[in-house]
């Protein structure tokens, strides 16, 4: 089962694997809000302030080892679409 946490400074995605603690997925220095997985649990979108305004990022998922930033004037929220083929958020 796949669970998935998020915290003002870390990410963590927990996956039930017997005596294994879940390990985090991201530990900026900046603020992550609001994680969402796509329905096909291949990407995750969140919210950050690393730019100093609070906007969407996306990063492929389980591996975080990069990000686009989809907004440009601030935004919040992100949610799939149930598809997975669509992401809206708050500007």
């Amino acid at each position: 089962m796949d669970t998935t946490s998020c915290s003002a400074k870390k990410m963590s995605s927990g996956f039930s694997t017997g005596t294994t603690a879940p390990k985090p997925l991201l530990q900026p220095k900046w603020t992550i809000l609001n994680a969402q997985l796509s329905p096909d649990v291949r990407w995750i979108a969140y919210a950050s302030n690393e730019t100093g305004t609070t906007e969407i990022d996306v990063s492929p998922f389980p591996r975080v080892n990069s990000k686009g930033q989809l907004s440009n004037s601030g935004g919040q929220e992100p949610k799939w679409r149930q598809d997975g083929k669509e992401l809206f958020y708050l500007a």
